[in-house]
């Protein structure tokens, strides 16, 4: 898993840790404007997406990720 770009520095190390959640890109939507899709463990959990939402200022959208590859990619990209 590869974050493209600077986006990590979007959502706190310690929020990433606390959520198992890193994001991935931020890409421009119809209708959305700009969207950070976040690589998470558990994509249902809306506390965490609200939190990401938050810290990084616009919408988030989760996508399933193993959580050793999620820790693995905060531990290199943070």
């Amino acid at each position: 898993m590869i974050p493209e770009g600077d986006h990590p520095e979007n959502v706190p190390r310690e929020l990433a840790e606390k959520f198992c959640l890193i994001p991935v890109y931020v890409q421009q939507l119809r209708g959305a404007g700009e969207v950070m899709f976040v690589a998470m463990d558990e994509p249902t959990d809306d506390t965490a997406l609200a939190e990401a939402s938050k810290s990084a200022g616009m919408p988030v959208k989760p996508m399933v990720a193993p959580p050793r590859e999620i820790r693995e990619a905060i531990r290199v990209y943070y």
